[in-house]
């Protein structure tokens, strides 16, 4: 863990697991995510924690959003679009697997709008560098209760019981080979997939965005899904001027990518682009009711956070 709190982007994995573990402190949250906290540790929580009451709990509501829109994105994908397989790219700390109650043995879940659903088949793969996995996958044994720890980690980390699998391995996805990291899963091209990049474009330079679309492209059936946030290049000018150690790592970004992704994907791929704090919920919007039009006038004028959905039905 020390490797990780030491290195912003690494430790940002652990901040972002905390800003998840407070959203149930609101008032009809937008979900709840209890297992982040304990993936978090102390310093991130109690960074988090300090914020959260200096800012009036006003903390983390952009993640928050962020992360029901993806949230809402899987729903959709393995409940109304039939895809059974997921890659998570620089999936971090996140939940997403134990927060939509997937590796529940009966396979049942609840969405957003409270309603009994059904996955038959899975495989969830999560690809992030090593360093962060292995501190994962320790701190997720820890932090699940001793009966879910035999009945669900075990079984469920790379191991196949029932019809759902997740799978956790270390790649860098800055590098021409990373899609090797696939072939000791049971990853099938010939599959649909939903490919997730949460948070993760904006610290890679563009030559390697481009190049993990491209790959993307390639590794993608029909009946594939797309989900990423991107920024726009205003916010990356005011990142890399920011003090903010992490946002100083920022790379690359974009002002149309719709146009970005039609280059590197092809011209099978539908896309669909939301603003962050557009009016509405997933598909068409992303403010779930948490902010007024002046609160998100006033902040897109340093720049803007947009979520892309691409398919290929």
């Amino acid at each position: 863990m020390s490797e990780i709190e030491a290195d912003p982007v690494l430790y940002s994995c652990l901040q972002m697991a905390a800003v998840r573990g407070l959203e149930s402190r609101y008032p009809n949250p937008l979900f709840e995510d209890d297992l982040s906290c304990k993936l978090a540790g102390d310093k991130a929580n109690a960074e988090a924690e300090s914020i959260f009451r200096r800012s009036k709990n006003k903390l983390g509501r952009k993640i928050s959003v962020r992360t029901r829109f993806f949230d809402d994105l899987a729903r959709d994908a393995l409940r109304e679009k039939n895809i059974k397989q997921v890659v998570v790219l620089g999936s971090g700390m996140d939940t997403r697997f134990y927060r939509l109650n997937l590796h529940n043995e009966k396979q049942e879940e609840v969405d957003g709008d409270g309603n009994n659903g059904k996955v038959n088949y899975l495989s969830w793969i999560e690809l992030d560098l090593s360093q962060v996995l292995v501190a994962k996958e320790s701190l997720l044994y820890n932090a699940l209760g001793e009966n879910d720890r035999t009945r669900r980690y075990q079984r469920y980390r790379h191991h196949h019981h029932g019809e759902v699998r997740r799978w956790s391995r270390g790649c860098d996805l800055s590098s021409t080979g990373w899609s090797a990291c696939l072939k000791d899963t049971d990853f099938d091209p010939r599959m649909g997939t939903l490919w997730i990049m949460e948070g993760l474009l904006m610290y890679l330079e563009p030559a390697d965005v481009n190049r993990l679309m491209r790959d993307i492209a390639k590794l993608s059936s029909g009946n594939s899904m797309i989900g990423a946030s991107v920024v726009n290049t205003d916010s990356l000018k005011s990142a890399q001027i920011s003090s903010s150690r992490l946002q100083n790592s920022w790379r690359w970004g974009v002002d149309d990518p719709k146009a970005f992704l039609s280059e590197n994907l092809g011209p099978q791929w539908s896309i669909n682009v939301v603003t962050m704090g557009q009016a509405g919920c997933y598909p068409q919007g992303a403010n779930y009711g948490v902010w007024t039009a002046e609160r998100v006038a006033e902040w897109r004028r340093k720049g803007r956070t947009m979520y892309i959905v691409a398919q290929n039905f």
